[in-house]
């Protein structure tokens, strides 16, 4: 069922991922982001001890995603860039945006948060699906 998907548009996509994530959550909304999650110094200390291992996990996390949205795009017979987008968005639609709903709800985060998180995830989608079905 797998062989015949692009793997190396696979690991492109999930390297957009990556690297979307890295500008989107440092330099464009690092800020707000930080802020919001109110952590305090001991918080702060430990998570920029545990940064490369997050790293590790971003990029194993987006090769997921990509992998799925391989799928997704080869059995919807998405071909174009365009009609990959809307995999992504419905993908997007479907499980990132219900998922992260749910943490709004239950983790009580700031409203900006959850914007912010689900504002990647949207363009992440829509940028991978794209990839994944104009490059199969």
């Amino acid at each position: 069922m797998t062989t015949d998907l692009n793997y190396l548009a696979i690991v492109v996509a999930a390297l957009v991922f990556f690297i979307v994530g890295g500008i989107w959550y440092a330099a464009v909304f690092g800020k707000p982001w930080q802020n919001a999650l109110s952590l305090n110094p001991e918080e702060t200390a430990q998570a920029q001890q545990d940064f490369p291992k997050a790293l590790a996990v971003w990029f194993l996390s987006g090769l997921i995603i990509s992998f799925v949205l391989a799928n997704f795009a080869r059995a919807l017979g998405a071909a174009s860039f365009g009609s990959g987008i809307m995999v992504g968005f419905w993908t997007w639609l479907g499980f990132a945006l219900p998922l992260n709903l749910n943490s709004l709800a239950f983790e009580k985060r700031a409203p900006h948060v959850f914007l912010i998180n689900v504002g990647f995830y949207w363009v992440t989608f829509a940028l991978m699906g794209g990839i994944l079905a104009a490059w199969r």
